[in-house]
């Protein structure tokens, strides 16, 4: 009976040594590492945009970064990567930024048939979600698709 009592004191115990401390001052901040990727993904997103980071524990285990953290932000909303670089001591985080923004594209204003050419009163402007066309061709403009001659048909706000 003691022994388990034994081990069950010096487990908790143990786990509360072999992590660091989120005020460790030896060790990184993940709401800095966090705080540093929201605003590079800011930076990048569209105006009103809803930015938010994944959180960042493995922070709390890479030594305090000396210098100034960069960031580097790649993929396409709504979906992307954020690459935390300190530089001194040298390591790299990886975090997922999710942009949820709306942007006006031009949708189809009525049913549209594929072949049919497109005239201005097939077309019309609505802010739609970005992640609904993430990597897609988009147009702001009824001036791009007057004339052009639609590929698939179309139901309207598509």
């Amino acid at each position: 009976m003691k022994r388990i009592l034994l081990l069950a004191l010096a487990g908790p115990a143990l786990g509360v040594m072999a992590r660091p401390a989120l005020a460790d001052s030896a060790h990184e901040n993940p709401d800095d590492v966090v705080a540093a990727a929201k605003q590079a993904a800011l930076a990048l997103a569209p105006p009103g945009a809803q930015v938010t980071i994944s959180q960042a524990k493995a922070a709390a285990y890479m030594p305090a970064c000396t210098a100034p953290l960069s960031v580097a932000i790649t993929g396409n909303a709504p979906y992307q990567e954020a690459a935390v670089h300190c530089p001194a001591p040298v390591w790299v985080l990886y975090l997922t930024a999710n942009v949820a923004a709306q942007q006006l594209v031009e949708v189809a204003a009525r049913p549209i048939q594929a072949g049919q050419t497109l005239s201005e009163d097939d077309v019309s402007l609505a802010e739609k979600p970005v992640s609904l066309f993430a990597g897609r061709q988009t147009f702001a403009g009824a001036q791009q698709l007057i004339g052009a001659q639609a590929r698939l048909s179309l139901q309207p706000g598509r």
